[in-house]
């Protein structure tokens, strides 16, 4: 890799590593702060759920890229399938995270859903089913998600080149510098229960919701620059396909 290739992706990371530490620092602020951050549909989840949007529009045009070459065969077959499957699971989570806009057009929660949500709310990640059951919250199977996808397989690539020449076959392998800052985003989750239980005084979100809602904001955010990457891998498999 190129001396000057490198910098500039530093520099992101450390950008990125710096929001995330002052996300969390907001926990520590007065009523007016906490409000307009911390809130629903307030920055994090406003900011939220735009960053899942992009990164549904990033893997939908990479879908597009693999497939707009009918001569694809192969791995670029395999890509339509898992770029249009992301694009999919992302477009979800960008309408789960503001609740399909029910109140941004103040729509009630029909009845049947508001008996079952914990939260009254027109999604389904508050289902019972999901807060309740430990194996299966939605917390759970999306940091099992992000885990393997951004740090077990490129580190497991790291180690085996092998392996990673096998994986290689059937999808790209995300940097392994973007998993270690989804895992930075989570140690600091842990770490904010412990820092700022005790100076935490807005009344409106709880505690452990509002670090809820910081997280996953930055995951999302994070995977914008996941969506990036994939889009360039798929830019490169159509031009390695046309070459061919």
């Amino acid at each position: 890799m190129k001396i000057e290739s490198i910098y500039p992706r530093m520099a992101i990371y450390l950008v990125l590593a710096v929001y995330i530490t002052a996300s969390y620092s907001v926990l520590r602020f007065d009523t007016q702060v906490l409000d307009i951050t911390v809130r629903e549909d307030r920055f994090f989840e406003t900011v939220g759920a735009l960053a899942f949007l992009l990164t549904s529009i990033l893997f939908f045009i990479s879908f597009l890229k693999v497939s707009g070459n009918k001569k694809c065969k192969g791995k670029p077959l395999l890509l339509r399938f898992f770029f249009m499957c992301l694009a999919l699971v992302f477009l979800l989570g960008a309408g789960e995270e503001i609740s399909w806009g029910q109140r941004i057009f103040n729509v009630n929660t029909p009845d049947w859903l508001e008996t079952i949500n914990n939260q009254k709310e027109t999604n389904l990640h508050n289902i019972y089913f999901f807060k309740d059951d430990i194996l299966f919250t939605i917390d759970s199977l999306f940091n099992i998600f992000w885990f393997i996808l951004t740090l077990a397989l490129p580190a497991a690539c790291v180690l085996n080149k092998s392996f990673k020449k096998f994986i290689e076959k059937y999808m790209p392998v995300v940097p392994l510098s973007i998993g270690l800052l989804f895992m930075f985003n989570y140690l600091w989750a842990k770490a904010a229960k412990l820092i700022f239980v005790s100076i935490y005084t807005y009344d409106r979100i709880p505690f452990k919701q509002a670090i809820q809602e910081i997280k996953e904001s930055n995951y999302a955010l994070l995977f914008i620059f996941i969506g990036i990457f994939f889009y360039s891998t798929s830019k490169k498999t159509e031009h390695d396909v046309i070459a061919n």
